[in-house]
């Protein structure tokens, strides 16, 4: 047997590489294998498609075992090459397949499935590519796997925050800061803010894409020591916008739809790596105050490591506005660990 891992992800060509999603098991990007020994077996070998959860916004992770044919039974191969496909046959110049991290090993019983998903094989009923050679024998169904484990902050983040005080990894209000921008924005400081002197306005000059807008970007704090995959971390922020072209006159949103939220942007290397958006908000917008978004975000469970490259927020407009027309002002941004 051998075990197999890549991480891959789906870009639409046709809408400024927005992501693409893909059902598992049926059309999610898979491989197979191309084998040929000179007289045995010569034929294209599929793996099971292993995937059980597809998040169209970062790679995910391919992973399963893979039995050699029997019919293969010399060790004298005309070729062994592994094929990675897109999973479905997208119409030319549609879909691009972003690959990364593959990995072909020899398992002598120490393979284990990564903890981000529980891989499953193919039903018997399966469409397969008639070969010359022999059916292909799959793993047995009762592959092990090793559950992802929800940790608790660990006991250096227990240092920062002793004696039960809040977990607080950032706490901005922008009064000597103005943060970053990201995605062709800039950003300025703007008075009055929501609770004190300043707040911060975010504008850009460039035409966004509509599926990942320009945006404040804030470094989160004590991630190395005290953010795990599967932790919930409480999200608040305070928001309005104007309009550039009125005079900044206040502008109008639809609650859940076209109002501003968030996203995280998290890696850590050989494990997860991606924006993860926050539940959008729904709660009533009045355009002439400034209306706090607030919510619960869960960390992926994919993000079982213990080092970040980096995790940062990034608040947004919440819809892809044409370029200097509406900037939004931000001021009391907090995040902290949810241990209700």
């Amino acid at each position: 047997e051998l075990g197999v891992s890549f991480k891959v992800k789906l870009l639409n060509m046709t809408d400024n590489d927005s992501p693409v999603d893909c059902i598992p098991g049926v059309d999610c990007p898979s491989g197979r294998f191309r084998a040929r020994q000179p007289d045995f077996c010569n034929g294209w070998y599929a793996l099971p498609r292993s995937i059980v959860s597809w998040n169209k916004y970062e790679f995910n992770e391919v992973s399963s075992l893979f039995t050699v044919p029997v019919s293969c039974e010399i060790t004298n191969w005309n070729w062994f090459l592994l094929d990675i496909t897109m999973g479905k046959g997208y119409q030319a110049d549609t879909v691009k397949m972003i690959v990364d991290d593959v990995k072909v090993m020899i398992d002598e019983g120490q393979y284990t499935f990564p903890p981000t998903y529980a891989p499953t094989f193919p039903p018997t009923d399966t469409p397969t590519t008639p070969m010359p050679t022999p059916a292909l024998t799959f793993p047995p169904t009762n592959t092990p796997t090793i559950p992802m484990l929800t940790l608790a902050p660990t006991t250096q983040c227990d240092g920062v925050f002793p004696n039960g005080v809040e977990k607080v990894l950032l706490n901005e209000g922008f009064e000597s800061s103005r943060g970053s921008a990201w995605g062709g924005a800039t950003t300025e400081e703007y008075t009055p803010g929501a609770s004190g002197a300043k707040a911060l306005a975010m504008k850009y000059s460039v035409n966004p894409h509509s599926w990942l807008l320009p945006a404040i970007r804030l470094n989160v704090r004590y991630r190395d020591k005290c953010i795990r995959g599967g932790m919930e971390l409480g999200v608040s922020f305070k928001a309005k916008m104007l309009n550039m072209t009125d005079n900044d006159s206040s502008v109008d949103c639809i609650p859940g739809i076209t109002c501003p939220t968030a996203r995280f942007r998290g890696r850590q290397n050989n494990a997860c790596n991606g924006w993860y958006p926050i539940d959008k908000p729904t709660t009533a917008w009045n355009k002439d105050e400034y209306n706090t978004i607030s919510t619960v975000w869960t960390v992926p469970s994919s993000c079982h490591g213990s080092t970040w490259l980096w995790l940062k927020f990034d608040i947004t407009q919440g819809k892809a506005y044409p370029k200097d027309t509406v900037k939004i002002l931000v001021d009391d941004v907090k995040i902290f660990i949810n241990e209700d």
